[in-house]
């Protein structure tokens, strides 16, 4: 598809990036099954790290299965314990992929990551995966930054809830003030910013 797509983009457009993900669910280990690169030296490509994803859901928070990070996860046909080697040996098969293809670091992108904000553990997560995509040197983009329509990824307002004043505002269709806050996930998200 992508062979047939970019050099229609092409036509038109000589010079716009363009990204495309890798299969899966744009899966980081999915770009290990290309067999080469795309033929076009602007090409982005996107990988998004929600892994474990048994941990980083909201469904973790909202039905108390209890999985912290670091800890153990079930994953694939296993239990897996994750933490900052796990994530890397994760996320590795991408820069061997791109290491093999001759495709430099600045056209690699984590195009989101993240975790729900009130499973134990996120801003360690968080920090863990900031690090490993910082190693490399390539672009990222955590999700998500004050979504408009579900707080369980907006980093700024930390891992409590936002209270029955929001909520009751939020009844009455109003568009109550986001109480965001200084805490631990939004000090990890900019203590990872490279600089």
């Amino acid at each position: 598809f992508y062979e047939m797509a970019i050099p229609a983009i092409r036509s038109v457009d000589p010079d716009t990036p363009i990204m495309v993900d890798a299969g899966w669910y744009a899966n980081a280990g999915a770009f290990s099954g290309w067999p080469n690169a795309l033929n076009d030296d602007k090409v982005l490509y996107a990988f998004h790290m929600y892994e474990p994803y048994n941990f980083t859901a909201g469904k973790n928070f909202r039905d108390k299965l209890g999985y912290v990070y670091p800890g153990t996860v079930p994953f694939g046909t296993g239990e897996v314990t994750w933490n900052a080697s796990t994530i890397n040996a994760f996320l590795q098969p991408v820069y061997d992929w791109a290491d093999k293809q001759a495709i430099p670091a600045n056209r690699i992108v984590a195009a989101e990551f993240g975790c729900m904000r009130r499973n134990e553990g996120c801003a360690d997560y968080l920090t863990d995966v900031m690090a490993n995509l910082n190693a490399h040197d390539i672009h990222w983009a955590f999700y998500s930054f004050r979504e408009d329509e579900y707080d369980g990824f907006d980093y700024e307002l930390g891992s409590g809830a936002l209270g029955w004043k929001y909520w009751e505002a939020v009844e009455k269709g109003q568009t109550p003030v986001m109480p965001y806050k200084p805490n631990a996930l939004w000090d990890a998200i900019q203590a990872g910013l490279p600089e």
